[in-house]
Protein backbone atom coordinates (compact mmCIF):
# COMPACT_ATOMS: atom_id res chain seq x y z
CA UNK A 1 0.00 0.00 0.00
CA UNK A 2 1.61 3.36 -0.76
CA UNK A 3 1.23 6.17 1.71
CA UNK A 4 -1.43 8.77 1.25
CA UNK A 5 1.36 11.54 0.93
CA UNK A 6 3.73 11.79 -1.88
CA UNK A 7 5.90 14.34 -0.66
CA UNK A 8 6.08 16.30 2.59
CA UNK A 9 9.84 18.13 2.08
CA UNK A 10 9.18 20.98 -0.47
CA UNK A 11 12.82 22.99 -1.26
CA UNK A 12 13.16 26.41 -4.09
CA UNK A 13 16.94 26.21 -4.84
CA UNK A 14 18.45 29.08 -4.10
CA UNK A 15 20.83 29.29 -6.89
CA UNK A 16 22.03 27.24 -9.98
CA UNK A 17 23.20 23.54 -8.40
CA UNK A 18 24.05 20.73 -10.21
CA UNK A 19 23.56 17.85 -8.77
CA UNK A 20 24.55 13.71 -10.05
CA UNK A 21 25.03 15.91 -13.58
CA UNK A 22 21.31 17.34 -13.74
CA UNK A 23 21.30 20.68 -13.70
CA UNK A 24 18.81 22.57 -11.01
CA UNK A 25 18.31 26.13 -12.32
CA UNK A 26 17.53 28.73 -9.39
CA UNK A 27 14.18 28.91 -8.43
CA UNK A 28 13.51 25.32 -9.22
CA UNK A 29 11.10 23.65 -6.67
CA UNK A 30 12.52 20.31 -5.25
CA UNK A 31 10.79 17.82 -3.68
CA UNK A 32 11.44 14.35 -2.31
CA UNK A 33 9.17 11.67 -3.15
CA UNK A 34 8.48 9.90 -0.32
CA UNK A 35 7.07 6.62 -1.96
CA UNK A 36 10.09 6.18 -4.16
CA UNK A 37 12.32 6.44 -0.77
CA UNK A 38 10.38 4.06 1.32
CA UNK A 39 10.24 1.49 -1.96
CA UNK A 40 13.98 1.84 -2.97
CA UNK A 41 15.66 -1.28 -3.60
CA UNK A 42 19.13 0.46 -3.00
CA UNK A 43 17.91 1.24 0.49
CA UNK A 44 15.58 -1.41 1.35
CA UNK A 45 16.21 -5.22 1.53
CA UNK A 46 13.05 -6.42 0.09
CA UNK A 47 11.06 -3.39 -0.25
CA UNK A 48 7.73 -4.68 -1.28
CA UNK A 49 7.49 -7.03 1.57
CA UNK A 50 5.70 -6.01 4.52
CA UNK A 51 8.16 -6.57 7.09
CA UNK A 52 7.34 -4.96 10.64
CA UNK A 53 10.82 -6.71 12.27
CA UNK A 54 12.56 -3.78 10.33
CA UNK A 55 11.78 -1.10 12.42
CA UNK A 56 12.27 -3.18 15.46
CA UNK A 57 15.49 -2.59 17.85
CA UNK A 58 18.36 -3.99 16.00
CA UNK A 59 16.79 -4.75 12.75
CA UNK A 60 17.47 -3.46 9.54
CA UNK A 61 16.55 0.35 10.01
CA UNK A 62 19.19 0.73 12.37
CA UNK A 63 21.62 -0.42 10.07
CA UNK A 64 21.03 2.93 7.98
CA UNK A 65 23.35 5.41 8.09
CA UNK A 66 20.45 8.08 7.52
CA UNK A 67 17.51 8.22 9.94
CA UNK A 68 15.87 9.84 6.85
CA UNK A 69 15.60 6.66 5.49
CA UNK A 70 12.41 6.65 6.60
CA UNK A 71 9.87 9.45 6.28
CA UNK A 72 6.44 8.73 7.24
CA UNK A 73 5.47 11.83 8.42
CA UNK A 74 8.56 14.06 7.27
CA UNK A 75 11.65 14.74 9.47
CA UNK A 76 13.12 16.82 12.26
CA UNK A 77 11.74 18.04 15.43
CA UNK A 78 8.41 17.24 14.25
CA UNK A 79 8.10 13.73 13.00
CA UNK A 80 6.20 11.13 14.37
CA UNK A 81 6.02 11.55 18.26
CA UNK A 82 5.44 7.65 18.15
CA UNK A 83 9.08 7.10 16.80
CA UNK A 84 10.56 8.57 19.91
CA UNK A 85 11.61 5.80 21.77
CA UNK A 86 11.35 5.40 25.66
CA UNK A 87 13.67 5.79 28.08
Amino acid sequence: MASPTISLIRREASEDTELAGVMIPKRSIITVDIAALHHNPNIWENPEEFDPERFAEGGEFESKSSTYAYLPFGGGSRQCIGKQRGT
